[in-house]
């Protein structure tokens, strides 16, 4: 709908017009007549205030309302969820009266994909979300004659951490860490964690969780040079492989705080291959 406000004074090189707080397309513009499209909005009065050019102060409209008439057209009820990933791939049901009349329903400034293995109905419209920024948006419908009717009803855009566990982990990499939160999305492929300078290898994907391992800190053959060395055992003859064994064992002890050096013996090599196979038994 395009309306014509008369007056004077008006900015003709930057004039502009909001209703309420959605602002209309300026189509012409003189010092004593403007002429707007309205936007889109819900039955009822809109507030019409008048804006321009830095410096300049625009002439009092605070008097002037617009109204948009209900027509009987489609309405929404609700949108459920009403809260999904940034990224978007969320699937949402929005439910009102005469929704068989839409073409298309718009989040924001993002089209909410049709979902057509879903039956939409009359009271019922399936589709799926696509990537927004983050925060509160409203819906828009689209009728099937190119009608935009504004809805009041809020989605939300979401995405937040609220928790990682555990906190800390092994230098080697291997930890298993669970990062909880909101608007992860699903798709695995389009989830990327990064821990220090490190990545971590995603294991699922949820909306609200991340699972995934950590990689090791430094490259395998920093971590020997800068943890391994030789433990101080005295009267010990062992060879080279006993030797290889407990220094390399006593590596990983040591990446543990307050974890002391064990010396090799018999009773050592027995009870770690006893825990080898017991790691193996139960991968």
């Amino acid at each position: 709908t395009v309306i014509t406000i008369t007056g004077e004074g008006f900015d003709k090189d930057s004039a502009g017009v909001t209703f309420t707080s959605d602002a209309g397309e300026v189509i012409e513009a003189s010092h004593t007549e403007i002429k707007v499209s309205v936007p889109p909005g819900s039955a009822g009065a809109a507030t019409v205030a008048l804006t321009g050019g830095t410096g300049y102060v625009a002439p009092d409209a605070s008097s002037l309302t617009f109204s948009w008439a209900d027509t009987g057209g489609p309405t929404v009820s609700a949108i459920s969820p009403n809260k999904g990933s940034v990224r978007g791939g969320t699937d949402v049901q929005v439910t009102g009266t005469a929704l068989d009349s839409v073409a298309a329903i718009w989040i924001g400034n993002s089209e909410c994909e049709k979902d057509i293995t879903q039956t939409s109905t009359a009271t019922a419209y399936f589709c799926t979300t696509r990537g927004s920024p983050q925060g509160e948006q409203h819906l828009v419908l689209v009728t099937n004659t190119g009608e935009k009717v504004k809805t009041t009803t809020p989605y939300t855009y979401t995405l937040e951490v609220n928790a990682i566990m555990p906190a800390d982990g092994s230098v080697v990499g291997g930890t298993r860490v669970t990062i909880i939160g909101a608007g992860f999305g699903t798709d695995m492929d389009k989830i990327y964690v990064e821990m220090g300078d490190m990545d971590c290898d995603i294991q699922t994907v949820a909306d609200e969780k991340v699972v995934c391992d950590t990689k090791p800190l430094l490259p395998a053959h920093q971590l020997w040079t800068e943890h391994i060395q030789e433990a101080t055992c005295v009267g010990l003859s062992l060879t080279d492989l006993e030797k290889t064994a407990q220094n390399t064992h006593n590596m990983y002890r040591r990446m543990h705080e307050s974890t002391p050096d064990l010396c090799y013996s018999q009773e050592v090599a027995k009870t770690a291959k006893s825990w080898a196979k017991y790691l193996i038994d139960n991968k």
